[in-house]
């Protein structure tokens, strides 16, 4: 006698669907843990770049002051011995030449984090604190045409960038032009638009952060080991051994049992 046909493997939920955690949603603590991770890379950039600046300014200080000293100079004699307009001139340009060092590693910072959060979401679904952490941004509409997709990723990554580095580098590219109120604002601009874009993933019942709401996704535990383990739908199931029938040929097909 033949037993019953073993039960089919329990089928393992996918991300998002919900089986596990808040509407499969991220734990808050790994969520702060991965956007942890992405803030270090973004520091370990801001380090690099302020280095950069810093030899900048001093190969100011020691080789290129002596350019503005120069042409200072000559309009000083050109001008009929106008002293205060030479010296401005000299200053002018001095502090120009530091701001637009400053302004430049602003924003190749700010360019960093945007390429960083579009090119994660676009190509991978995730940013790279997101895959150390073993998550992965789900958007609203499963099936996506590539272009909505890079769209999707566009609005994300924008608002993303906006609460994190955008409106403080602006806020400082601003001070840096002498309007401390309009510099003032933009600050309390950014801590807004960060409060909104953090303060949701620990308090909201969603989880969803503002760059989620805009760009229409939700951060969600990607299990890539759990996945790994569930069957290809695309190939044959081989649990069950075929059984054999020694009074019927090799090429015959399996009795049906139970009829």
């Amino acid at each position: 006698m033949y037993g019953p046909p073993p039960a089919p493997p329990p089928h393992l939920p996918s991300p998002g669907s919900g089986a596990e955690g808040d509407a499969g949603a991220a734990p808050p603590g790994r969520r702060l843990a991965a956007w942890g991770l992405d803030t270090a890379l973004l520091c370990v950039v801001a380090v690099l770049l302020g280095i950069m600046t810093w030899g900048r300014l001093n190969s100011l200080h020691k080789d290129g002051i002596w350019g503005h000293v120069w042409s200072a100079t000559w309009g000083l004699l050109l001008s009929g011995g106008d002293v205060q307009a030479a010296a401005e001139d000299l200053g002018e340009s001095v502090w120009g030449t530091i701001v637009s060092d400053i302004q430049q590693a602003l924003f190749l910072l700010v360019l960093v984090e945007f390429l960083h959060q579009f090119a994660g979401q676009a190509l991978g679904g995730r940013t790279a604190g997101k895959a150390v952490l073993d998550l992965c941004v789900e958007n609203d509409v499963h099936v996506e045409p590539a272009r909505t997709a890079r769209s999707i990723a566009l609005r994300r990554a924008l608002t993303t960038t906006a609460g994190g580095t955008g409106l403080y580098c602006l806020a400082w590219v601003i001070l840096l032009h002498g309007a401390f109120v309009l510099a003032v604002l933009t600050w309390i601009l950014a801590v807004g638009v960060f409060a909104g874009n953090s303060v949701p993933v620990l308090l909201g019942g969603g989880r969803r952060t503002l760059a989620d709401m805009v760009a229409g996704t939700t951060v969600v535990p990607a299990r890539t080991s759990r996945r790994a383990m569930e069957p290809d739908p695309a190939q044959p199931d081989s649990g069950s051994p075929r059984v054999s029938d020694p009074f019927l040929p090799s090429d015959a097909p399996p009795p049906d049992w139970y009829d």
